[in-house]
């Protein structure tokens, strides 16, 4: 009980905010989102994430040097 008082927070961590955005960032851009941190959400995407989840794509040649979506990621 003292460890649920002292070390659990009162609330959880939405999902979307603990998850690998990759794939959410991929669908994102396939629906024709392309300002994806002016992204209107119920709960705001990590920026740091989201920044990550862009250089994965990009690394993986799904993404051009612009964010847009390439051939291969269609």
């Amino acid at each position: 009980e003292v460890a649920y008082c002292t070390e659990m927070s009162p609330t959880s961590i939405p999902d979307i905010q603990r998850t690998n955005l990759v794939h959410t960032i991929l669908l994102l851009e396939a629906m024709g989102i392309n300002n994806l941190l002016s992204f209107d959400s119920m709960d705001p995407l990590p920026a740091q994430m989201m920044l990550t989840a862009l250089e994965v794509l990009y690394a993986l040649s799904v993404l051009d040097n612009e964010g847009l979506l390439m051939c291969l990621g269609r």
